[in-house]
């Protein structure tokens, strides 16, 4: 007779549920027992893919050094230009960083058993690094490097289950956290454009849904731009602003987050500026947890002012139970001819 199996999938979901919790505990038990090397900080637990825009807004951000010590790093069977996939997304700011002369030092695992999947993924991968100037190193082979570990100018950790493969940053449930010291909790300003690499023109649409998606969620606001040529800029700011500077703006389409410390809002007084001063962007996006805000400047927004779309945005919101105030200023905007504007719902 075959043995009865149970259903354990409550004790996963459960599990899933008290991880990040339980991390937590673990961390603040550990800063307890070692009070005398206590330093001031913050952490955040990251769950799943909320691990990839958080990261790839610190590296872009990187001034002095990047190291990570892996497991896994697998970009075998990518296509590595393919920048709506996580691992090639991560490999890009790699890769921009060395070429902003941050020492970026990736460590790999490498088992003795010849025939271990990792090995492959591992050699693969540190081949393709060495040559953008990334220094590559493994570990030696009598102990197993399990670790997924990395460290950004000696002030942040990334430290958890993720691998840099694409099931644990897409399919797997993983729990990794961030960790800042005290003089950085605060994240700086936009430090400039990361050129991501170049995509097809034609998927500018596709990739813009991918890319407001990747930091809808995120603390900081993030912007990416996707000129008519396709090339893929990103900026990280703050959790109030970020800087777009040094593209030429004409036809390209941009999305960014704003943040849910912000307020659940549409485009502000700074983005009606920003497309008033550059009226001939294909597109501008923003984007939030439950919406995907977008607006096409027309000529006759030159004619218009912030001012003048608020005091109407103003009267109405006495009359309606909308709660967005910038939404309605952005719909008496599209009303005077100043934009083509619309806002969608996030599933």
């Amino acid at each position: 007779m075959a043995r009865d199996r149970k259903n354990y999938s409550y004790l996963i979901s459960i599990l899933k549920i008290i991880s990040p919790v339980l991390f937590a505990l673990f961390i603040l038990i550990a800063n307890i027992i070692s009070k005398s090397d206590l330093q001031e900080g913050s952490f955040k637990i990251l769950n799943d893919n909320e691990y990839i825009a958080s990261f790839i807004s610190d590296t872009a951000k990187a001034e002095k050094s990047i190291i990570c010590a892996l497991f896994m790093y697998k970009i075998d069977n990518y296509n590595i230009n393919n920048l709506e996939e996580p691992v090639p997304l991560i490999t890009s700011a790699f890769i921009n960083a060395a070429k902003r002369n941050v020492n970026v030092t990736i460590i790999f695992e490498k088992s003795s058993d010849k025939d271990d999947l990792s090995n492959k993924y591992n050699t693969n991968t540190a081949a393709y690094l060495e040559k953008y100037g990334i220094k590559v190193l493994f570990d030696n082979e009598s102990k197993k490097l399990h670790a997924k570990l990395c460290l950004i100018d000696d002030k942040i950790i990334y430290t958890g289950s993720h691998n840099f493969t694409y099931s644990a940053m897409k399919r797997n449930s993983e729990n990794s956290v961030r960790i800042v010291s005290y003089d950085e909790a605060e994240p700086d300003m936009d430090e400039g454009m990361q050129n991501l690499g170049k995509i097809d023109p034609g998927k500018t649409e596709e990739a813009l849904e991918h890319y407001g998606n990747l930091f809808r969620n995120d603390t900081v606001e993030n912007a990416v731009v996707i000129d008519k040529a396709g090339n893929v800029y990103h900026a990280a700011g703050d959790a109030s602003n970020v800087g777009i500077s040094g593209i030429d703006l004409a036809g390209a389409s941009i999305t960014h987050n704003h943040p849910e410390s912000n307020g659940m809002i549409s485009f502000g007084e700074a983005d009606f500026r920003f497309m008033k001063e550059n009226p001939d962007i294909a597109v501008m996006q923003a984007v939030n947890k439950y919406f995907t805000y977008s607006a096409v400047p027309l000529d006759k927004i030159k004619e218009i002012s912030y001012n003048e779309i608020y005091r109407e945005a103003l009267i109405r919101k006495l009359e309606t139970t909308e709660e967005d105030l910038q939404h309605l200023a952005m719909e008496v905007l599209a009303e005077k001819g100043g934009i083509i504007y619309g806002r969608k719902t996030v599933k």
